[in-house]
């Protein structure tokens, strides 16, 4: 069985999303595709939703001489071990072919980085960041913007800082339905507050 990597071809910043700490496309996919014991072909879309790849399509199809789409098959699609490795494809900047994708660059210098960060961005998908949570956020981001605001964030949820910028992240990203704007302005380049 070959594994495919495919993402849409990114024209701005507007293609990208933080997820934690790591940049990522906000649309990507994978196909499970050329099984030699007649398996159907799968194919996974995911995309970027409240801070964190979610899979939002898998579509599963027989092939020419191969059997039919099977009730137990179905059960043995592994969406999350996909998602996974296609979080791994991004991030180590391992080639990419096919029609539609991209090379995607390696961001991190070191394997130990590169690691860190798939955790991190696998992590990011178990956290449920609710407009609540982020209000209560920014609350205690802005109230201690003399001293260190992401810290204050982390001590006040009894997180890590890095927990802390990912909530500061979803805060930036994320649109307020009482306001429509975002929880959080942009960030100033070098200290602490936001545009």
């Amino acid at each position: 069985m070959r594994y495919l990597f495919h993402q849409k071809i990114p024209t701005s910043d507007e293609d990208f999303a933080m997820v934690g700490l790591v940049k990522m496309p906000k649309e990507f996919g994978a196909s499970l595709v050329e099984n030699d014991d007649g398996e159907p072909d799968v194919r996974f879309w995911f995309e970027v939703r409240d801070g964190a790849p979610r899979c939002v399509q898998v579509t599963v199809t027989a092939t020419e001489g191969g059997h039919e789409v099977r009730c137990s098959g179905l059960a043995g699609i592994r969406v999350q071990d996909v998602l996974d490795r296609t979080i791994k494809v991004l991030i180590g900047g391992r080639p990419i072919v096919g029609d539609g994708t991209v090379d995607w660059q390696r961001l991190y210098p070191s394997e130990a980085e590169e690691h860190r960060a798939v955790r991190e961005a696998q992590r990011a998908r178990t956290v449920k960041i609710s407009d609540d949570l982020l209000r209560e956020v920014v609350r205690v981001y802005r109230a201690n913007l003399e001293g260190a605001p992401t810290v204050a964030v982390a001590e006040h949820f009894g997180k890590k800082t890095r927990t802390a910028r990912l909530y500061l992240q979803a805060a930036r990203e994320r649109t307020d339905p009482d306001t429509g704007q975002k929880f959080l302005g942009k960030p100033i380049k070098g200290k602490a507050g936001e545009q």
